[in-house]
C-alpha cells in the first residue's frame, strides 16, 4: 500500500540546460531512497536453511526489492533503511527487531534470474536484525527460495546466473554487508534429511565437503562477479558468496567488519556470534586472489572456515583486542 512505500527524496538529477549533461549529472548527488522501515514484504524460504535453526521466514523491510527479475541494472543510487526511533520499535539488539535490507534480489517463482547488475550504489545505515544471518537482512543480499508450488521445485529451479555487484560502497549495515547466493536448495546440495511426511528436517550430510560440478551448476548461482566494492562497519560478515560455482571476488575492501559480534551487544544468544570479513561459503572454488580486507572487533574471535573446519579462504580473524589485521585471500 502507498502508506508502506519507501520514499524517494527528490530525483536530484535535474535536466541540465546546455553543456555536457553527463558531466553535470555526475557532479550532482545520487537520488536518495530513504526506506525507514517501510517497503515491507514477507520472506519465506519454504524450507529450513541450516543453523539451530536459522530464521527462514518473516517480515522484511527493503528499500529496493527485485523479485523474480532478469536483465535489471540498478546503479547510482543512495539507499538507507534506518530505525526511526519510534517507541514501538524493539531495541537494536532485540531478537525480534525487523530484518531490513538496502537491496534484496530474490529468485523463487520464475526459475533462473539472469543478468542482475548492481553498480555504484551507496548503501548505508541499514539497521536490521543483528542475529538473522540468512534473511534478506543487510546492505545487499541475493537469495533463492523454493517456489510456492512444490510441484515446481525441480522443474523451475530458483537460482541465479550472471550477477554482477561492482563499485558499491556499503557502510553501517546489519547484519550483512554484501551476501550472494544463499539458497533453500541447500537442502538438495547438502543432502538434507527428511521427516516421515517428506518435509525437510534441517539435518545434512556433507560427506567429505565436496560439491559436484553438476549439482552446483544446477542448483547454485553461476557467473557471479563481486568486485571493486568497499564495505565498512558491517554488523557481521562484510562480503560472502555462498553456494556459487566459481565466483569471481576481487579488488574488494572490507573495514571493521563484525561490529555487532560482541558479547556486550550480541546478548540474546551465543548462536552464530561469529563473523569474518570476505570469504566463500560452500562454493565450488575459492575466491580470486586479489581481495584485501581488514576485520576489527573487540570481543569475539572468528575465522573463515568451511564445513568440518576446512579453510575456504585466508581471511583475517577478529581479535581479542582492537588490533587490525590485513591479509591476502587465498587463490
Amino acid at each position: 500500500s502507498p502508506a508502506r512505500r519507501c520514499t524517494c527524496r527528490g530525483l536530484r538529477h535535474r535536466a541540465a540546460a546546455g553543456g555536457d549533461r553527463r558531466l553535470r549529472r555526475q557532479q550532482l548527488p545520487a537520488p536518495l531512497i530513504a526506506c525507514d522501515g517501510n517497503g515491507q514484504w514477507f520472506e519465506d524460504y519454504r524450507a529450513p536453511i541450516g543453523g539451530s535453526p536459522h530464521r527462514n521466514r518473516g517480515t522484511v523491510s527493503t528499500a529496493v526489492l527485485l523479485r523474480d527479475c532478469s536483465y535489471v541494472h540498478v546503479h547510482d543510487l543512495e539507499i538507507t533503511n534506518r530505525r526511526t526511533g519510534d517507541a514501538s520499535e524493539p531495541a537494536y539488539n532485540d531478537p525480534d527487531a525487523m530484518d531490513r535490507t538496502g537491496v534484496a534480489v530474490i529468485a523463487e517463482n520464475g526459475g533462473t534470474s539472469r543478468g542482475i547488475a548492481l553498480e555504484r550504489l551507496f548503501v548505508h545505515d541499514v539497521h536490521g536484525n543483528i542475529y538473522d544471518k540468512h534473511m534478506a537482512n543487510g546492505g545487499i543480499y541475493v537469495i533463492a527460495h523454493l517456489p510456492a508450488d512444490a510441484a515446481r521445485v525441480e522443474t523451475d529451479i530458483a537460482r541465479f546466473d550472471d550477477v554482477r555487484i561492482a563499485g558499491n560502497t556499503v557502510r553501517d549495515t546489519s547484519r550483512w554487508g554484501i551476501a550472494v547466493g544463499y539458497t533453500a536448495y541447500l537442502n538438495i546440495i547438502d543432502n538434507g534429511g527428511r521427516n516421515a511426511d517428506g518435509s525437510w528436517d534441517n539435518t545434512y550430510d556433507y560427506g567429505d565437503g565436496t560439491i559436484s560440478d553438476d549439482i552446483i551448476r544446477t542448483y547454485g548461482a553461476t557467473n557471479v562477479v563481486v568486485e571493486g566494492n568497499v564495505v565498512e562497519r558491517a554488523g557481521g560478515d562484510a562480503i560472502t558468496v555462498m553456494y556459487c560455482d566459481r565466483p569471481v571476488v576481487r579488488r574488494n575492501i572490507a573495514r571493521e567488519a563484525a561490529k555487532d559480534i560482541r558479547a556486550d551487544v550480541y546478548t540474546a544468544t551465543t548462536n552464530d556470534r561469529v563473523a569474518a570479513a570476505i570469504w566463500p561459503w560452500r562454493c565450488k572454488t575459492r575466491c580470486s586472489n586479489t581481495t584485501r580486507h581488514t576485520t576489527h572487533s573487540t570481543r569475539t574471535a572468528a575465522t573463515a572456515t568451511g564445513r568440518h573446519g576446512t579453510p575456504t579462504s585466508a581471511t583475517a580473524p577478529n581479535t581479542a583486542t582492537t588490533t587490525r589485521a590485513t591479509t591476502q585471500a587465498a587463490a
